[in-house]
């Protein structure tokens, strides 16, 4: 979240400071993935199970990241 955060104000004025705040977000974006895989392989009994977990870990990012941009797009409009 900070990350993306200075991408806002921080990063604004030169193109490396946005490079590098962009590869700290991916950075973030995958190792949470990692995280949640492995939570997968232990939790999961057989394949189908895994698929279902996984199938559960996508649609919450998703929702979570349709949520954000709500978010986002409202506290932009508040805020300016």
């Amino acid at each position: 979240a900070l990350s993306f955060g200075a991408m806002a104000t921080v990063a604004s004025g030169t193109t490396e400071a946005l490079l590098f705040v962009n590869l700290v977000a991916s950075a973030a974006v995958a190792l949470s993935d990692v995280v949640v895989d492995s939570l997968v392989v232990e939790k999961a009994r057989d394949e189908a199970e895994a698929a279902s977990l996984q199938s559960v870990a996508w649609g919450s990012r998703y929702v979570g990241a349709i949520g954000a941009a709500l978010l986002s797009g409202e506290a932009i409009r508040v805020l300016g």
